[in-house]
């Protein structure tokens, strides 16, 4: 990494940038791809949360203290070694449930984690101060290294000068690819013309080349020059650049303009089914899968469509079911898309489309296509096999954390006298901003319930009563949703009377119920306390 210089002591955005990053666990590097990075910190192969977090902690403390890559390549080392993270070793691949002999840490693999993490937090940092003065510096210019090692396609884009909204730096801002050293500058329209630059001249391109998604068959025209994943802009793809664009035709209607112009009482009920704000934002759904949420969403759809999405994200909001389906586009494409039914509606969202439409009892059972993700039936519980803390079931498979809160909750109303934990899932940042606002210690990793709390649901909400509805196993599914989902409706969180730690009090609709929940804030992890449903 010598002849690639990376500066010690961070901008404060490129580290609010790598900070603000959850954890994500992925097996092969391409299934967390593109625009996605801005929002997980991930190392393929790397199926621990514990040393996910040990390792972005390891980054982030090392940006933040001015650590050179040399000597934070060296600490990462010591700590892959340590953890046992090192050399080939057989592993199960979640996505085909096969053996496999692979690659965890390495020299190599240490050099990519280093220098990927930092060159793409500088850039993300980078853009974030040339967006704040894009008014006093509005052209940026593409500059590589030109020193002889650079690509051919990156040394021809050199001193490309384009205004800063320009769409050719949504696939072109670098990085481009895998140990990319290209950076930007920001310029006046004065400056520019002082260097001779040609302001708005794009440059040729050398072709475009197919590329197969082997994690998910998704077939892509990438241009070359750009590495598979790489044709992203990093930091300004947050939210933007994960909102599926809608799909009707393949083509938008109308001119794509602002939809809030146009159309602000649809847009605010479409993001009311989520409980947004006029900016959307991230959310998560029925399986906890995030979904950014924005007004782009709507963009150029008639007035008329409008508020048929208004009506259809009810069904996103709250599903009957989720299916994970298979679909063809008209150029041939394959693309994996979630199937969102419910409603009276069935919508479909891709990773770069969305689409929906009314849908008969007749017609939603032909849709009832693909893999069941929700609610997730028992002889698909490996699907969920990413979490290496989950229980298995007997034939060795993992089971979700979903499913065996529910197992465990119907072995307590069976009068059993058994004593577990189960740990729901991480806590997300959205979910952890709230606590902040809120006072509330921020630190816990995750959203757990145990068996004595379901015994005391069980006993005081197990019966129709005052207008509740009686919780049943199926319910405790939603635990993890309901918190995520939900509007924490106490402004100063109480103390618990006998243990001293604060309490939540959460309501969400969540399935077509509405859920009234307590959960109490531990050291390390929120435990649901009390759950009723109206």
């Amino acid at each position: 990494m010598s002849d690639s210089p990376i500066p010690v002591l961070p901008p404060k955005e490129a580290l609010a940038f790598f900070r603000g990053k959850g954890l994500a666990k992925s097996f092969a590097w391409q299934d967390i791809f593109t625009a996605q990075h801005d929002y997980w910190f991930t190392v393929a192969k790397m199926m621990s949360v514990s040393l996910l977090e040990e390792v972005h902690a390891l980054i982030g403390d090392a940006m933040e203290e001015g650590i050179s890559p040399q000597q934070l390549a060296k600490d990462l080392k010591a700590k892959l070694q340590q953890r046992g993270w090192w050399g080939r070793k057989i592993e199960i691949d979640p996505l085909t449930s096969e053996q496999k002999v692979v690659q965890l840490g390495s020299d190599r693999r240490v050099r990519t984690i280093v220098n990927t993490n930092l060159r793409t937090s500088y850039s993300a940092g980078r853009y974030a101060r040339q967006d704040r003065v894009r008014d006093a510096f509005p052209i940026l210019v593409y500059k590589s290294r030109m020193d002889g090692k650079e690509r051919p396609e990156h040394h021809a884009w050199h001193d490309t000068a384009l205004p800063i909204g320009d769409d050719w730096w949504r696939t072109h801002y670098p990085p481009c690819d895998w140990g990319c050293r290209c950076r930007t500058v920001s310029m006046t329209a004065k400056q520019a013309e002082r260097r001779a630059l040609d302001v708005g001249a794009r440059p040729a391109t050398a072709g475009k080349r197919r590329w197969t998604n082997k994690r998910t068959g998704e077939v892509m025209e990438i241009e070359r020059g750009i590495g598979a994943g790489w044709d992203y802009h990093t930091g300004r793809a947050k939210l933007e650049g994960l909102s599926p664009d809608p799909l009707f035709g393949y083509a938008r209607e109308g001119d794509g303009t602002s939809i809030a112009a146009a159309a602000p009482s649809a847009l605010a009920r479409f993001l009311g089914q989520f409980k947004l704000g006029e900016e959307g934002g991230v959310w998560l759904d029925a399986t906890g899968w995030p979904l950014p949420v924005t007004p782009r969403w709507l963009m150029g759809l008639s007035a008329q469509r409008q508020d048929v999405a208004a009506a259809a994200a009810r069904a996103i909001a709250a599903p009957d079911e989720i299916r994970l389906v298979w679909v063809t586009g008209k150029d041939g494409r394959a693309m994996l898309v979630r199937r969102y039914l419910g409603g009276g509606f069935v919508v479909d969202i891709g990773n770069a489309m969305w689409r929906f439409g009314t849908a008969s009892p007749g017609r939603v059972a032909e849709l009832r296509t693909g893999v069941q993700a929700w609610p997730m039936p028992s002889d698909q519980a490996s699907l969920a096999s990413y979490d290496p803390h989950q229980a298995r079931d007997a034939n060795g498979r993992w089971r979700s954390s979903s499913q065996s809160a529910v197992d465990l909750a119907s072995e307590i109303w069976g009068g059993s006298n058994r004593r577990e934990t189960i740990r729901l899932g991480p806590i997300d940042d959205a979910l952890r901003g709230k606590l902040r606002k809120l006072g509330v210690r921020d630190d816990a990793k995750s959203i757990a319930i145990d068996a004595d709390a379901m015994r005391h649901v069980r006993r005081r909400h197990g019966k129709d009563s005052r207008g509740q509805k009686p919780i049943v196993p199926e319910d405790f599914r939603h635990a993890r949703a309901i918190i995520h989902n939900g509007a924490i409706t106490h402004g100063t969180p109480t103390k618990h009377p006998h243990r001293g730690t604060s309490l939540l009090y959460v309501r969400a609709r969540i399935a077509g119920a509405d859920y009234s929940a307590i959960y109490e804030v531990q050291k390390h992890r929120i435990h649901l306390f009390d759950l009723r449903k109206r």
